[in-house]
Parts: C-alpha cells; structure tokens; sequence
C-alpha cells in the first residue's frame, strides 16, 4: 500500500465520517495497512459505513479484507487438479500452483465459473453405491496380524 492509496481510502472514509485527512495520516495508514491490495480496502471501508456509522480504524479495514477474502476462498469452492503440465510427483510445483490459484481467488482476479454440483442419487443408488464403496476399502485393509505374523520381533524371543 503506497501512501497515495492510502490517502484515497482515507478520502472515502472521510466521505462518510468528516474525518480530515493528511499526509502523515496517509502515511500510517500505508504502513499499517501495507500488503493488502487497495480494492479490497476499499470495498471493507464501504462496507463498513454500509452498516456502522463508527470511526474507523486500519484494524477494522483489516479484518474486513481478511473476511472479504476469505469468503472468495470459500465461494470458490472446491480446488480443480492441476493441470497435466505439472509433474504429480513435483510436490513444490503442486504446492506453488496451489497457492497461485488461491491468491488469484482471493484477490478476486479468479472465480468459479462451473460450480460443480453434487451428485443427485436416489436413496436406493446412494446405498448401492456406498456399499461399492465400503467394498472397496475393505479390499485395502492390511491384513489381521496373527500370532506367528511378528515372529522374530520380540526380544525375548530372540535371546531364547
């Protein structure tokens, strides 16, 4: 946050509560408020007097853009994969393409123009599915140990 931007946001918060800024509180506000893009700034202070006619601070602008931003996350919905570009044993790769695509949503630069739409099963589908289901995992269950299975484990076996 330059402190230009900062004496906008204070310019539209001033617009609301006659406060009278100045450069040095521009240049407060650009410190306190610097990494958060100016947008979500100013759509939190514009909230803000949508509902309360209190003096507001940088800690309210703040929590209201984490908010903001949060809420896109959330909207979003669920991640797509990543694209076949990207190697699936490269777990940094994944990783810095996940966090791109987050950024990119919060800053609501990204949206989810095909949200995806739960399957609509009937109750008889839903149980014949679970039952798949649960047959499939009991497939990958490690087998029951046995007595013999850790033969040779014990120590007192071993000195025997």
């Amino acid at each position: 946050m330059t402190p230009a931007e900062a004496a906008a946001l204070l310019t539209v918060a001033a617009a609301f509560d006659n406060r009278k800024p100045d450069a040095d509180q521009a240049r407060a506000w650009a410190m306190a408020l610097d990494g958060y893009r100016f947008e979500d700034c100013r759509e939190a202070i514009v909230q803000h007097y949508r509902v309360s006619r209190e003096w507001l601070m940088p800690v309210e602008v703040i929590n209201a853009v984490k908010k903001l931003r949060n809420g896109r996350v959330i909207a979003y919905g669920l991640l797509p994969d990543p694209p076949a570009h990207i190697d699936p044993d490269d777990t940094g790769a994944i990783q810095q393409w996940r966090i791109d695509l987050t950024r990119g949503i919060a800053d609501g630069e990204i949206t989810n123009a095909a949200p995806i739409e739960p399957l609509a099963l009937t109750r008889d589908e839903a149980k014949a599915r679970m039952k798949e289901i649960r047959g499939e995992l009991a497939k990958r269950k490690p087998p029951t140990p046995t007595p013999g299975h850790l033969a040779g484990t014990n120590r007192t076996e071993e000195a025997e």
